[in-house]
């Protein structure tokens, strides 16, 4: 009797995993390695709420700004709600003195009580972003705030509450409602979140119970001072795919953090955190910022479609990363590959090549602003470097 209900279990087990491949594939999702799916929406992660849209970043660096101890764990739950070492945002260093600034005050918005909402409208609402009582000038075209957004959100994990109409979502057609002084300068703009998020408070509680799976993963790495920055990557990457698995492409959080840390997602006979490439690659982020690694999250085209992945910078050069590609197929399984693991662009590329021109006539690399991603290292790393 017990070995009946063993293979009925089974039998289970194997239906409910049939049934995950095939709603992959009728969503033109990723599969995790790579060769059976068609397309993603690498753009948007969702549409916010209890998913969103928006980019990574994460609290670390020496302690002044908020950030973490030395095993990435945070003691005081108000620096989850500052900006992380402004050395770790890609983004933001491609902007000029007057954007960063801009940045800086819209980052700080988002993140530390966004109490001034300007209207609700039932989809959202919008948050007032006041250039002119912060003395910021130089803002004088709607192309600066939609790059000024768009930087942030790749930048920074913890805006999934942004609403997806934004300039990551809809680069082409995105448009700011602002006001300008009579010298032609930006006095304020309004960048719009997701109606589940008009309460600071909401968003609050959400980001507090992130941070307890959050510092759970960066803790199991251990002792951080004892490991090279390879090694501690290989460590990141694996206990953080132990804890996820591939779906949830009808759930809005699956393209962010929130699907990889706030909530398990029911499905078939598990309570799973589910995520797709998005999610992935916006986690990765998060997490490697969280140890002091500049790290960027990438919107590119595979031969198939869209994908999202990153590149991390390790001791100056720069390699590509793939937590998607490297999870198991096997549910739950504590196990990851390492095919697409701190590669080279050469040896990278054939899989990913380099971002090409989508049908808007927009490149689809990470940045639409004429920012082009950094060479990797001439080699890949090998096993004996990050083991």
């Amino acid at each position: 009797m017990f070995m009946m209900k063993t293979v009925i279990f089974n039998i289970f087990l194997v239906l409910g995993f049939l049934i995950l491949i095939t709603s992959c594939a009728e969503n033109s999702a990723f599969m995790p390695n790579g060769d059976n799916s068609s397309s993603e929406d690498g753009s948007t992660g969702g549409d916010g709420g209890t998913g969103g849209d928006g980019s990574t970043g994460g609290d670390t660096g020496t302690g002044g700004d908020g950030s973490t101890g030395g095993d990435g764990t945070i003691g005081d739950n108000n620096a989850i709600f500052k900006p992380a070492n402004k050395e770790l945002y890609f983004g933001r260093a491609n902007l000029n003195t007057d954007e960063q600034k801009a940045y800086d005050l819209a980052l700080k918005t988002m993140l530390d009580n966004y109490s001034s909402i300007v209207t609700n409208d039932g989809a959202g609402g919008r948050v007032k972003i006041d250039l002119g009582k912060n003395k910021i000038l130089n803002i004088k075209y709607n192309e600066q705030l939609k790059k000024i957004v768009s930087f942030i959100e790749q930048d920074e994990a913890r805006l999934f509450h942004i609403s997806s109409n934004s300039p990551m979502a809809n680069p082409s057609g995105f448009g700011y409602t602002y006001k300008k002084d009579a010298y032609g300068n930006i006095t304020e703009f309004y960048i719009r979140i997701h109606r589940t998020y008009l309460s600071y408070e909401k968003y609050r509680d959400d980001m507090k119970t992130i941070e307890l799976k959050v510092s759970a993963i960066i803790k199991s790495i251990g002792d951080t001072s004892k490991l090279t920055k390879p090694q501690i990557v290989r460590k990141l990457h694996e206990e953080y795919l132990a804890t996820v698995a591939y779906g949830g492409m009808n759930f809005s959080s699956a393209g962010n953090i929130t699907g990889s840390f706030l909530a398990p997602i029911s499905t078939d006979y598990f309570k799973r955190y589910l995520v797709i490439c998005d999610g992935y690659s916006r986690s990765m982020l998060y997490l490697l910022q969280r140890l002091g690694l500049k790290a960027i999250y990438i919107i590119g085209m595979t031969p198939e479609g869209f994908h999202a992945w990153n590149k991390v910078e390790l001791n100056g050069e720069w390699y590509n990363l793939d937590s998607t590609w490297d999870d198991s197929m096997t549910l739950n399984s504590t196990s990851s590959r390492k095919e697409h693991f701190l590669k080279s662009d050469a040896d990278f590329s054939p899989i990913h090549p380099k971002p090409q021109i989508d049908s808007v006539g927009k490149k689809t690399g990470y940045l639409p602003f004429g920012v082009n991603l950094p060479a990797s290292a001439n080699k890949s790393l090998t096993p004996q470097e990050y083991n």
